[in-house]
């Protein structure tokens, strides 16, 4: 993908609710970024063969997803979601497999592409590119390597900021 103009999204609580599904499942509210999920919750969540393909959208990510999909035919830009895998999960290939179908199921113009950790994004910052991502230290990041990084805080703001950016 290098020297492509590229939009960048994230996935589990960017667009998809993972945080959402996980709190019914285990029944109680999560820290920041579900980084305080335990070892046994994380055998819960694998158990459920269904998990990610059942994720819910995010508040207003579907409106976002609209408005990116105009600028990627609009102005040429390839859409790609870049998602970590869980570290905790043993079955990484069930959540890459999920996720991916996911993905097709209701974003059939996006690719995918998954790394171990949120910091190996870093790995596919250009300068043309554009992260969208609720992790303010990896947009930081992003923008110090020259990217444009957003950080959501909730799709709604970035859809009218993207909207203002591309005129759309």
């Amino acid at each position: 993908m290098r020297g492509t103009r590229t939009i960048f999204v994230d996935l589990d609580d960017t667009i998809a609710s993972f945080r959402g599904s996980a709190e019914r499942l285990l029944c109680r509210p999560l820290g920041e970024y579900c980084r305080d999920i335990t070892a046994s919750e994380w055998e819960i969540i694998e158990q459920e063969s269904r998990f990610y393909l059942d994720l819910k959208f995010v508040d207003g990510a579907e409106e976002l997803m609209s408005t990116i999909k105009k600028i990627l035919f609009k102005y040429q830009y390839i859409g790609v979601f870049l998602s970590a895998i869980p570290r905790n999960i043993e079955d990484k290939e069930w959540v890459s497999r999920t996720k991916a179908k996911w993905v097709n199921r209701h974003f059939p113009y996006m690719r995918t592409i998954f790394v171990d950790s949120s910091m190996d994004k870093l790995k596919y910052c250009e300068e043309a590119s554009i992260l969208i991502d609720d992790k303010a230290d990896i947009v930081r990041e992003w923008n110090k390597l020259g990217g444009y990084g957003l950080v959501l805080q909730n799709c709604y703001d970035i859809d009218e900021l993207l909207k203002k950016m591309f005129d759309i």
